[in-house]
């Protein structure tokens, strides 16, 4: 009887704040408090269904979020690692238009070595979220991600890189399987 005022408990703290709904049912869940097994409402265990629930809230208000959802989904087993494939499937590498605004640079203005310096970290950036796709599908076994995120980058980067040396010199570890 007890478990079953949790779980009315933590479905209403969920119509208060999904956030406390979320961590409140994976702390209950640490310490065996929360045995749903027998409640059929949510086709998951209800701590797998708040924290995906949470993580689509996270990624609805913030794009940018990505990598924060992902931590929060591979909790959540074989459904949690299917909502990673798809968050970085959709998450933009941002190669292509950071060098865009390289190619369209004025590079004749006085400044011109301090712009191509700025240009450069800002370069980085892409880089960077690039590195954290490959390096998020590599942790949790999704290889074929992996390799596609590797292709689609080495082509935008080839794009990028027509006729600025410097762009090309950049290079990122290509997280390779154990395999």
């Amino acid at each position: 009887m007890a478990n079953r005022k949790t779980l009315q408990a933590l479905v209403r703290c969920n119509q208060l704040s999904l956030w406390l709904s979320t961590h409140l049912t994976d702390l209950l869940e640490k310490l065996d408090l929360v045995d749903d097994d027998d409640d059929e409402t949510y086709e998951l265990p209800l701590r797998d269904y708040f924290v995906i629930q949470y993580a689509d809230m996270l990624l609805m208000s913030n794009p940018g979020y990505w990598e924060i959802g992902c931590d929060y989904l591979s909790g959540c087993g074989a459904q949690g690692v299917g909502r990673i494939r798809e968050i970085l499937r959709r998450t933009s590498l941002g190669l292509e238009s950071s060098g865009r605004a390289r190619q369209t640079s004025d590079t004749t203005t006085p400044f011109a070595e301090e712009q191509d310096c700025e240009m450069n970290t800002a370069a980085n950036e892409p880089l960077e979220t690039t590195n954290a796709i490959i390096k998020v599908a590599a942790e949790h076994g999704l290889e074929d991600e992996r390799r596609e995120i590797c292709r689609v980058s080495l082509w935008e980067v080839s794009l990028v890189c027509k006729g600025i040396s410097s762009c090309c010199s950049y290079s990122w570890p290509l997280y390779g399987s154990s395999r």
